[in-house]
């Protein structure tokens, strides 16, 4: 059963993995994840966790503990 939208009519025959496949085919892996990204099917980019930001070493990091 298909459901169509008066704004988003059906393709007969396409799905979304053949058009996200197409659609990675023609602008490649960082457009399809865009694309996933837009549908609601991946994390957008920006929804993605960060790594902390550099933090230079500290005088305490270069200390041994424990010699004499």
């Amino acid at each position: 059963m298909t459901h169509t939208s008066r704004n988003s009519p059906v393709v007969p025959g396409a799905s979304r993995r053949t058009f996200l496949r197409n659609v990675g085919i023609t602008g490649g892996a960082g457009a399809m994840s865009a694309t996933m990204g837009a549908l609601g099917i991946a994390p957008a980019a920006q929804a993605a966790s960060r790594e902390p930001a550099f933090r230079a070493p500290s005088k305490g990091d270069f200390t041994l503990k424990g010699r004499l």
